[in-house]
């Protein structure tokens, strides 16, 4: 602790009526170098210990107190303790922290909150004394304006205004000053590049936003309690969020400075009372980490669009002193028909109440504006959920949409291949359906917590399958489906609820993705294993019967569907997969490489394909005088770039925009050998205008015919050959291009998969 201009001259211990001085400007040579040119920063320490005595006692408050040279006092550190009973000096340490865990519930966070102002107080001190200056650039054309409110506690609106400055998007900055009596007016001379509003008395928080939403010229307005410091990236999230037209207001994650959750979006009950969602939580823990519609979120820090602002009358300041405004105003937004957004990624730290007198104020303040509220939106409150009823579906805006489980592998991104792409649509589909989408990844990294969807996709990364039971269990009755995909997937929710699904109380979809044991025999018979037709009948049959208890099937081929059918399955329906078909411009003649694209990892059917056509096909080539320039793309190629790395071939590892790729290819190959289900790079190639040869393998599986919608291999000459012929003939390659667009918008056109999933849905008793 040390103020340059006013040396500390002695620090204070106060607990259960005992008061201690504790030795201070001790050593402290890592302030010090955090603070290289202000005097008494080398000796800012301070340390020592209360003796509390044998006698049962009331250990209400610890307080740590300084004495400035000036006279003047400053409380560094208050913590409420609670009852102790007695204690000797071996116990304290335990006690202590044990009291710390209680001390950190929501209940307590008025004092934690004061003591981060002390904090900020001393910064204060030090920045005042320091002659330095708070400059912010001047912004002609500001995209945010940010409208912060100040009524003294001039410590923190310094640490709120200072992480403002970080934000690295045109912003202009509105402060209106409700009548501070305290420091708060030496800070604002101390501050360049904004826009001051003093008023002489404190005219109540909804009209002083209006008054600096008034003076505000940016394209959208943000609010922020002077209470609350932004975290780097903040309101870049929230302004990322606004490019949907739909969203008229965006919130942000709140915390507490302990690092517990104050709450990520809140929810508003039917009787007007409201909650922060996750309020005490982890802040890091999935179910807060995606974007989702929400009831309101905290004006504390909220980014709306000014027009909207202004054609809703702004703040109703009916609200007067403070509190609910914000409230009133995110349901005039949701009734004027936008949206309000809950965005994780825009995180901030915010004390809650530590500008305001109390908690029992606050509380007082709040039922006293609640009738106010109920009263002008009773309708609109008929919507919403009794209070403290189903929280996870509350959570989400509106409260009556159902939700539906997905497991699968991993979060399925597009560009992951390996039947992703299809699953990435399927979800989309669901999410399009009126389903919030909880994804359950049986074998996802800490990456897949980022959020997958701008809409409602939850993804609860991990966890792992061995815990899948404990998190059904969590979330009994919640669900108003299930969705598992691939096989092993299904082993391992049976595993977890037992083999006849019988202990969930929701339907069961099996995605069955593909038929594995089809791939796993053809792969086994091309590497020299001799399986009987018999052997190969009893796998196939083997992997089928897992879909027993299973409401409706789903798989991705009319062939395998009946493959189901047969096995005596009743619900089973085919959804393939869904594109848009976008033609490149880019022409013939300027297109140049050969393209492969796909998701590696293992040895499944595109390592071997890869390698077919490095090691034989494109020889093959080099022997016919062709060098074609050849590009390999997808994910997870490190390993392989380096295992061929004296191959003629580009590799393009885990590219998200295949979009320059496809533009560039001429032709797209695909010697795949072993494979089950629908090869969707085939129907992703062909949307993107770029005609193929391939095995005739993959041609039977997609039902398209050979020398019309694509051409056809079968061994390394003749790749060559076909590869040839189509990269050389204008007019060849112009008819394939049309002819698997043509067949690309019937079968695989966004209404079709919308058509498709409602037949899915409506077999499971979903739709």
């Amino acid at each position: 602790m040390f103020c340059p201009t006013d040396p500390v001259e002695a620090i204070v211990v106060r607990a259960g009526g005992i008061e201690r001085h504790v030795p201070c400007r001790l050593p402290r040579p890592d302030v010090a170098r955090a603070y290289p040119t202000l005097e008494g920063a080398a000796a800012a320490g301070f340390n020592g210990f209360i003796e509390l005595g044998k006698r049962p006692l009331f250990f209400g408050t610890l307080e740590v107190w300084a004495r400035f040279a000036s006279g003047r006092r400053a409380c560094l550190f208050r913590r409420r303790l609670g009852a102790i009973g007695p204690l000797v000096m071996g116990r304290l340490g335990r006690s202590y922290r044990a009291i710390k865990r209680r001390d950190q519930a929501p209940a307590t966070t008025t004092d934690l909150a004061r003591a981060h102002r002390s904090l900020r107080d001393a910064e204060l001190q030090a920045f005042l004394s320091s002659g330095s200056r708070l400059v912010f650039e001047e912004c002609p054309e500001p995209v945010v304006t940010a409208v912060v409110v100040v009524w003294n506690h001039a410590a923190l609106s310094f640490g709120c205004l200072r992480a403002l400055r970080q934000a690295r998007i045109p912003l202009e900055l509105v402060i209106v000053d409700n009548g501070s009596t305290d420091q708060t007016d030496d800070l604002l001379e101390r501050i360049d590049g904004v826009t001051v509003r003093r008023n002489q008395s404190n005219l109540g928080f909804p009209a002083a936003i209006n008054q600096g939403a008034a003076a505000a010229r940016g394209t959208f307005l943000l609010f922020i309690n002077n209470d609350l410091e932004v975290l780097p990236g903040a309101i870049e999230h929230l302004v990322e969020q606004m490019s949907d037209e739909s969203i008229g207001a965006v919130g942000g994650k709140l915390v507490w400075p302990t690092g517990l959750l104050q709450e990520a979006g809140s929810i508003i009950w039917s009787d007007g009372s409201c909650l922060g969602y996750g309020r005490g939580g982890d802040p890091a823990a999935p179910e807060f980490t995606f974007a989702r519609d929400v009831d309101f979120c905290s004006a504390a820090l909220l980014l709306t669009r000014r027009d909207l602002f202004v054609r809703l009358g702004g703040f109703d300041e009916e609200y007067r002193p403070i509190y609910y405004e914000d409230v009133d105003y995110c349901v005039r937004v949701w009734k004027s028909g936008s949206r309000v957004v809950f965005e994780p990624r825009a995180t901030a730290i915010h004390g809650e109440f530590a500008s305001s007198t109390g908690v029992s104020a606050v509380e007082r303040l709040q039922l006293e504006r609640r009738p106010i509220f109920v009263g002008k939106h009773r309708d609109w409150l008929r919507g919403q959920l009794a209070p403290g009823t189903e929280i996870l579906r509350a959570r989400i805006h509106p409260h009556v949409r159902p939700a539906v489980l997905c497991i699968d592998d991993i979060v399925p991104r597009p560009e992951r291949g390996s039947g992703f792409p299809r699953a990435a649509v399927f979800l989309k589909g669901l999410e399009s359906a009126g389903y919030v989408v909880t994804v359950f990844p049986t074998n996802g990294a800490d990456s897949d917590r980022e959020p997958f969807c701008a809409g409602t996709t939850e993804v609860m990364s991990g966890i792992g399958p061995t815990r899948l039971a404990e998190f059904l269990s969590s979330r009994d009755k919640h669900y108003a489906g299930v969705i598992v995909s691939r096989p092993h997937n299904l082993r391992f929710l049976k595993a977890a609820v037992g083999k006849d699904l019988a202990r969930l109380s929701c339907p069961v979809i099996y995605d069955a993705e593909a038929v594995y044991a089809i791939r796993d025999v053809l792969r086994d018979r091309l590497m020299g294993v001799d399986v009987p037709v018999d052997a190969e009948a009893r796998r196939v049959e083997q992997e089928i019967a897992l879909a027993s208890g299973c409401t409706a099937v789903v798989t991705v081929t009319d062939d395998e569907r009946a493959r189901f059918l047969a096995a005596g399955f009743k619900n089973v329906c085919t959804l393939g997969h869904s594109v848009d078909v976008r033609r490149s411009v880019t022409d013939f003649s300027d297109r140049k490489s050969l393209l492969f694209v796909g998701g590696f990892g293992g040895n499944g059917p595109n390592e071997d394909a890869l390698e077919y056509l490095l090691q034989q096909i494109q020889p093959a080539l080099n022997r016919s005088g062709k060098t074609y320039p050849l590009v390999v793309a997808g994910s997870r190629l490190a390993a392989l770039a380096d295992r061929f790395s004296g191959a003629d071939v580009t590799f393009a590892s885990d590219v998200r925009d295949l979009g320059p790729f496809y533009s560039d290819a001429r032709v797209f190959v695909a010697p795949t050998r072993f494979a089950a289900g629908l090869p969707l790079k085939i129907v992703e190639a062909a949307s993107r205008g770029i005609p193929v040869v391939c095995t005739p393998l993959l041609a039977r599986q997609l039902g398209w015919t050979k020398d019309r919608e694509l051409l056809t291999a079968s061994t390394p000459d003749e790749f060559a050959r076909e590869v040839t012929r189509l990269y050389e003939s204008e007019s060849l390659w112009t008819e394939v291009r049309e002819a698997a667009l043509a067949r690309v918008r019937v079968e695989h056109g966004a209404g079709q998969f919308d058509t498709d999933l409602r037949r899915v849905l409506t077999a499971a008793g979903m739709d």
